[in-house]
């Protein structure tokens, strides 16, 4: 990879798009064999109740940068994220699963976010 920061600055200027006040995060997806970027940010969350269970629905950026990509038809297999956090357990899944070979964060913020609520989560990721 030749120029990571480009990249990751283009991660946060997604992050900027996100309606979530309190986490703004962003993605970037790269494939550097097919010349294109598909970005996502994280959307709002939505609290539903069915059967009596409440239920919390959030897009996360990596994982809206994944289903952007597979509306627009583009090959994520192979592929590079860039992401303003280290990844949550389920966009963990989600990278995996879709094929993307590397991740880059900025690491400052992970720093941060490990020693707050999200520890557990970013672990299992």
């Amino acid at each position: 990879m030749n120029n990571p920061k480009k990249y990751l600055e283009m991660a946060f200027r997604e992050a900027l798009e996100s309606p979530d006040c309190v986490t703004q995060s962003g993605a970037v997806i790269y494939h550097p064999d097919l010349d294109w970027i598909t970005p996502g940010y994280r959307g709002l969350s939505y609290e539903l109740e069915f059967n009596n269970y409440e239920i919390s629905l959030t897009i996360k950026a990596e994982q809206a940068a994944i289903y952007r990509s597979a509306l627009l038809g583009r090959k994520t297999n192979g592929a590079t994220m860039f992401t303003c956090f280290a990844p949550s357990t389920d966009s963990a899944i989600a990278i995996v699963e879709s094929g993307i070979k590397e991740i880059y964060t900025y690491e400052p913020l992970c720093d941060l976010a490990i020693k707050t609520e999200w520890k557990t989560t970013i672990e299992m990721g």
